[in-house]
């Protein structure tokens, strides 16, 4: 196919084809570079110029004059037409060319007639069902207030108006039927009431036990709970774990009649799903709704040092300050997840990027608390430590490794050759000298397992030796 772009040359060829197209567009200065805002968008390259159109006359004097005689012929012919027609309508007396203006006054004599000269209960005809002339529709006078002013309607009323044919809800169901399941959390930080922090929380049976972050609650003197309708409660802590982020409270009241949330499936969760959050925005407005979509699943992340990895549902639902522990739900109304964190990237570069613990990995937590206080078959091996990097025992000429500070008397490693001052370099073969690293090395461990771990000592005399230790390791209970 031919090549039509415009060459100031000859408009209608292509331009040749050069071996470098694009050189001289990078090596020189480019039209918008020469020209910041506000630019002149006119067009850089000369528009093609067309040939004006300058009406001719007529040359010829035959061609007026044959113009002239066909005109005449046409005025002849329509007078006589015209003359013709009115004979006809003259003759016979046709309705047809009667005056528009008679005909009211024919009728309004003919009504006379018939009703001798009343015409106060005369009722117009009504037009036939093949008369398409618009009619114009008359107000109901009962939905005209008396002194014209404007009334709101109500919506129309139904029970299923929140509910889509396929069994979800619509945005405005989902609110209706989780918001109940929904409290707002203040936690204090003496007897003055000094808030240190706000969230949210998810009600999870009917006599008041709540899940939240345990970040919302951390350090907090007393704590107290706020449902939808305005109630508020005390809350007793019914245990919280740090690794995961996560923590049990309990309203501090008889009531066995709270809604408790539905609790769904978030392996079932896909990629462009409809999702929605409500919480404490701001820890000021509470039952904040907000929607989205599941942007990403099975984002493996660890929040801290020492958390353990977690499962999290990606969403761009607006969760804020406050929305930590409420609930992220599906269209179906089921709590799917447990809202955590924003992320901003390292420059606050990043937007709508939220993201909450998905429930089925919160669940087994969860229930661990409520049964327990604590999360089970966690292992423990018992020491209280100074982690030193390699990068920092490089720099200070030091071991680097888990420098003890004291040993659990109540743990199986009190009764290995462990003393404070000891270093231990390697747990079960693996190098040690953070939280993350010590996690790592037991985390195929359960209670009672067996362990070893390799340990550095420098005595008196500044002479250094190493030996390795056998110890069983506790269930972590906190």
């Amino acid at each position: 196919m031919e090549n039509n772009f415009y060459n100031e040359n000859n408009p209608y060829k292509a331009p040749e084809p050069q071996e470098t197209p694009h050189e001289d567009f990078f090596r020189q200065e480019s039209y918008y570079e020469k020209n910041p805002l506000p630019r002149n968008m006119n067009n850089p390259y000369e528009e093609p110029k067309f040939a004006e159109f300058v009406p001719q006359e007529l040359e010829t004097t035959g061609a007026k004059k044959r113009y002239s005689g066909a005109v005449a012929v046409t005025f002849m012919s329509v007078v006589i037409v015209g003359l013709f027609v009115f004979l006809f309508a003259f003759l016979y007396n046709t309705d047809s060319f009667a005056s528009v203006y008679d005909e009211p006054e024919e009728t309004i004599s003919e009504l006379e007639d018939e009703t001798g000269g009343d015409t106060t209960d005369v009722v117009p005809t009504v037009p036939d069902e093949d008369d398409e002339t618009p009619q114009l529709q008359q107000p109901d006078p009962e939905a005209v207030s008396d002194n014209h002013e404007i009334e709101s309607a109500s919506k129309p009323s139904s029970p299923n108006l929140h509910i889509n044919a396929d069994g979800t809800y619509t945005s405005e169901g989902v609110y209706e039927v989780v918001v109940p399941s929904v409290v707002s959390i203040r936690a204090t930080l003496n007897k003055e009431g000094t808030t240190i922090s706000a969230g949210s929380g998810i009600i999870l049976s009917n006599d008041g036990y709540i899940v939240t972050n345990e970040h919302v609650i951390s350090g907090a003197f007393t704590m107290k709970a706020t449902t939808f309708d305005g109630d508020e409660y005390d809350l007793v802590l019914v245990g919280k774990d740090t690794r995961s982020d996560l923590a049990v409270l309990k309203m501090d009241t008889d009531r066995k009649d709270f809604k408790s949330a539905v609790i769904g499936n978030s392996d079932e969760l896909v990629i462009g799903e409809r999702v929605y959050a409500i919480g404490n925005s701001g820890g000021i407005f509470s039952n904040t709704f907000t929607g989205g979509y599941v942007s990403g699943l099975n984002r493996t992340l660890k929040l801290t040092q020492s958390s353990i990895e977690m499962n999290y549902i990606q969403t761009d639902a607006t969760i804020n300050p406050g929305n930590s522990g409420g609930p992220l739900v599906n269209e179906y109304a089921q709590v799917i997840g447990i809202n955590n964190f924003k992320y901003f990237g390292k420059n606050a570069e990043c937007e709508n990027m939220t993201f909450a613990i998905s429930i089925n990995e919160a669940v087994p937590i969860i229930n661990d608390i409520i049964k327990t206080g604590y999360v089970t078959g966690r292992p423990r091996i018992g020491i209280t430590y100074t982690a030193v990097s390699p990068d920092v025992a490089k720099r200070k000429g030091l071991v680097a490794g888990l420098y003890i500070a004291e040993v659990a008397p109540e743990c199986d490693i009190s009764n290995c050759d462990l003393i404070p001052g000891d270093v231990i370099t390697k747990i079960n073969g693996k190098e040690v000298y953070s939280s993350a690293t010590v996690l790592d090395s037991i985390k195929n461990n359960r209670p009672g397992d067996k362990a070893t771990a390799e340990v550095y000592r420098k005595d008196e005399e500044g002479n250094a030796s190493y030996h390795t230790i056998t110890f069983r390791l506790e269930e972590l209970k906190e």
